[in-house]
């Protein structure tokens, strides 16, 4: 892997590790804690979970050029959803190395029709749409005084510094 291409995945690593981490953070809360949403929040725990996962999927499949399927975000189950992340995991390090160019065109649905926008772009809201909605599922657990985990960029390098060989995909079990 290029130095310009360990600078571009990082962002994605911990967009993936924030995920997992959530995750498994969610994973040791009883049920009825999963059902909880709050105001300017997405929906329930879970369903902001199946979402973040499941569109983090339909992104993936935008800047690999496969059809995206379409269809509702169902939650299945954390272990599930832990699993799907992992491959997202390794799915954006084979994406990203090398690099792509980010003015390539991709085509995004809208409706019946198709759009073509800057591959950038979508790599842009990977990430973005994961950490609005990682910040939506700890304002949830905030306001029912869970402390949610530290998830945060700090975060991801005091773990890179002690898992140096670790991936987000390894973190997953």
């Amino acid at each position: 892997m290029s130095a310009s291409s360990g600078a571009m995945i990082d962002p994605f690593r911990h967009n993936s590790w924030a995920t997992i981490r959530l995750l498994r953070f969610c994973r040791d809360l009883q049920s009825s804690a999963l059902d909880r949403s709050a105001p300017g929040t997405y929906g329930t725990i879970r369903q902001t979970l199946a979402h973040l996962v499941g569109s983090e999927e339909r992104l993936a499949l935008i800047v690999e050029g496969t059809p995206r399927r379409e269809g509702p975000d169902v939650f299945t189950s954390l272990d599930d959803l832990i699993q799907r992340q992992a491959i997202l995991a390794e799915r954006w390090d084979r994406l990203l190395d090398p690099p792509p160019h980010p003015e390539r065109p991709v085509e995004i649905p809208e409706g019946q029709r198709r759009r073509l926008v800057r591959l950038g772009t979508v790599l842009a809201q990977v990430v973005a749409h994961g950490n609005e909605h990682r910040t939506h599922v700890c304002t949830v657990l905030g306001t029912y005084g869970i402390d949610p985990p530290a998830i945060d960029g700090w975060a991801y390098g005091n773990w890179l510094r002690t898992h140096r060989q670790g991936s987000p995909a390894r973190e997953a079990f």
